[in-house]
C-alpha cells in the first residue's frame, strides 16, 4: 500500500466521477488479511435517502474471499463488524470534493490500522 499514490488516485476518481457520473465502484487494495479477504478503500455513487439524487461515499470496507464481484459498493465491499455483538466499525464518509482526498484517505487509512491492531 503507497498512501501518497492512493491519495493521487483517490483525487483523480473524484473528479472524473464529477463529470462522468460513472455508475460503478473505485476500490484501492490496502492489504489482503490471513482469512484472504481483500481490504480497500472503497468510492461510489449512492441513493441513501431514496430521492434519486445520488450522493459520492466512500469507505474502508473488505470483500470476502468467497465472493468474485467488486462492483457493488454496498453488497460486494463491507464494512467490518463484531460477530457477537453485530456492531458495524462504520467508517463511511461522504465525498464533496477532490479537495479532501488526503484527509479522507488519510483517515480511512487509520482507521483500517486501528481496527487490524485491535
Amino acid at each position: 500500500m503507497n498512501k501518497e499514490s492512493i491519495i493521487t488516485a483517490f483525487a483523480n476518481a473524484v473528479k472524473d466521477m464529477e463529470v462522468n457520473h460513472f455508475n460503478g465502484t473505485y476500490h484501492w487494495h490496502l492489504d489482503t488479511d490471513d482469512n484472504g479477504n481483500d481490504w480497500a478503500i472503497v468510492m461510489a455513487y449512492m441513493d441513501y435517502d431514496g430521492d434519486g439524487n445520488e450522493k459520492l461515499y466512500a469507505k474502508m470496507a473488505y470483500q470476502p474471499s468467497n465472493s468474485i464481484m467488486q462492483c457493488d459498493y454496498d453488497i460486494d465491499w463491507l464494512m467490518p463488524y463484531d460477530n457477537e455483538t453485530g456492531e458495524v466499525w462504520d467508517t463511511e464518509v461522504a465525498v464533496y470534493s477532490a479537495d479532501y482526498a488526503e484527509e479522507i484517505v488519510n483517515w480511512l487509512i487509520r482507521n483500517y490500522e486501528e481496527y487490524m491492531a485491535a
